[in-house]
């Protein structure tokens, strides 16, 4: 099941949510969502949720319990402030993780290496800093924008393998070196 309400004026999810316990695709962008409340729901079957474009603060921290088969998750364009969420770590069936855009800052956490199905991550115009190192193990990645943050360390030679997939490495705006 899908539902598609993108692109209104709606400032909190629709009441009816609670009774689509079967939506495997929800589209939310491009409205005036302050907040995605607990009363959202938990979506067992959940695998696409865009709620970008918007102006949500803060995601729920339950994330896990409340997604636990997300697969695609569209957070950017809002106004989410803080450190790297600590629920990425556990959305194993991750494969795109869009972030870009928002307030955010610090490190990628170590438990990011438990997204091995990720293929597309959306990093840019954020603030976070330190090393991309986590990024170099995860060999399904095909598409990393982390453009425009305060990211430093080196860009490994040995890229090109651990990472034979990746076709798209966007990257500037950095503090990024060479080998």
């Amino acid at each position: 099941q899908t539902l598609d309400v993108s692109s209104n004026l709606l400032v909190q999810p629709p009441t009816a949510l609670e009774f689509l316990k079967n939506l495997t695709h929800l589209f939310v962008a491009d409205n005036q969502l302050g907040s995605i409340a607990p009363s959202f729901g938990s979506f067992s079957n959940l695998e696409v949720l865009q709620v970008d474009h918007n102006q949500i603060k803060e995601f729920p921290t339950d994330v896990c319990g409340l997604l636990p088969a997300i697969q695609e998750l569209y957070l950017g364009f809002n106004l989410i402030k803080g450190p790297f969420p600590m629920w990425s770590g556990c959305l194993t069936q991750l494969k795109i993780l869009n972030l870009e855009s928002n307030q955010m800052y610090g490190t990628l956490p170590e438990h990011f290496r438990n997204l091995t199905q990720l293929r597309y991550l959306m990093l840019g115009c954020n603030s976070f800093s330190g090393n991309l190192n986590v990024l170099w193990t995860l060999s399904e990645l095909r598409h990393i924008n982390v453009a425009n943050n305060n990211f430093d360390g080196t860009i490994p030679v040995s890229l090109s393998w651990s990472l034979c997939r990746l076709k798209r490495l966007i990257a500037f705006g950095n503090n990024l070196s060479g080998p």
